[in-house]
């Protein structure tokens, strides 16, 4: 199966970051990965006729786009790289854009960001990773999978972009969840769980747990 080029960008990205979290995605055996550049967007809410809706944006469509462009090249019209059923493991790096104070004379450009400024990796601040991963989830929707319920597994990481002018960008990438790679089920959880009573009596020193020493 033919793959279209990715953007230079893209493709320094995806050698920098190891996004590998095993294999077997799509009809290739290969993870898919993608870059698309710009400032990771959240997802937009609102309210009709009293209920919470969510809004897909012209950015959602464009985002979209961006992704069908580095999709493998021999599908059918409309298909996607995940079926219904076929769960899915969605590993992604928010790559937010810097403010024009973490470059030298707070002049944005390749080179010019401050060596303090580099440091600075994940900062506290908004949008919230939760409302990006809404809105990557949603518009690969029947791009890259069937439904985002297809989804068993996801880690995100939201960091500023330390790259070229840093301007920002997603980079993501879906797999075959494989519980022997991925992970299986958590086993004797309950077991671990004290009893409320116990729990009270450990905090008190007269517990199975004993005194704090």
């Amino acid at each position: 199966m033919a793959i279209k080029t990715l953007p230079s960008k893209a493709l320094a990205m995806a050698s920098a970051v190891d996004l590998t979290e095993g294999s077997d995605h799509s009809s290739s055996g290969e993870p898919f990965k993608a870059f698309v550049a710009g400032k990771p967007l959240p997802q937009r809410s609102g309210f009709f006729q009293g209920r919470m809706v969510n809004k897909r944006s012209p950015a959602a469509a464009a985002f979209a786009k961006k992704v069908r462009d580095q999709l493998p090249i021999g599908g059918s019209a409309g298909s996607v790289l995940f079926g219904k059923g076929v769960p899915v493991a969605l590993t992604v790096w928010f790559m937010l854009p810097r403010p024009s104070t973490d470059f030298k004379c707070n002049k944005r450009a390749t080179g010019r960001l401050k060596n303090a400024a580099r440091q600075v990796l994940f900062p506290v601040v908004a949008p919230d990773i939760d409302n990006m991963c809404k809105f990557l989830l949603d518009t690969l929707n029947g791009v890259v999978f069937a439904d985002d319920r297809q989804i068993v597994k996801l880690v995100a990481h939201k960091c500023r972009d330390s790259e070229g002018d840093c301007q920002g960008g997603t980079l993501f990438q879906v797999c075959r969840h494989v519980p022997a790679i991925h992970g299986g089920v958590p086993t004797n959880y309950k077991q671990q769980q004290q009893q409320p009573q116990h729990r009270e009596e450990a905090a008190n020193g007269r517990g199975p747990a004993g005194p704090c020493r």
